[in-house]
């Protein structure tokens, strides 16, 4: 069978024009009415697993997660971060280290920014933007 020709539907008997690929007796209404209907009976034979799986845990693992985060908020909240002072020498020895040098000044900016009201910087930013 050639591209264009003109075919009629067995089921339905209307025209259509053949477009290429496997000839189908059906027209591509017809077609597509027949390949849903065969998607809705094998759903209905064998429900998709992860599907049913994502139902029955979610409301479970959701719990879970919110209680979690309650947990963590209540932790960090009873534990004030201690805002002492290190000594100099452990000062000395950590900033021998470019890492904690650069993590250090950032804090240090972060402090000048949260004072002017600025969001703090990540240390992505920071690097890319006083060329550490």
């Amino acid at each position: 069978m050639k591209r264009g020709t003109v075919c009629y539907c067995t089921k339905c008997g209307g025209e259509y024009t053949y477009k290429g690929g496997r000839h189908n007796e059906l027209c591509p209404r017809c077609y597509r009415e027949k390949r849903m209907r065969r998607v809705v009976e094998s759903r209905e034979k064998m429900p998709d697993k992860k599907s049913a799986a994502r139902k029955c845990a979610a409301p479970k693992s959701c719990a879970q997660k919110q209680e979690s985060r309650k947990r963590m908020v209540k932790q960090v909240k009873d534990k004030e971060p201690v805002k002492g002072k290190i000594s100099k020498k452990k000062l000395e020895e950590l900033m021998k280290d470019p890492v904690c040098r650069v993590v250090h000044e950032l804090e240090l900016v972060n402090r000048e920014r949260e004072k002017k009201g600025l969001p703090p910087l990540t240390y992505g930013k920071y690097v890319q933007e006083y060329k550490r």
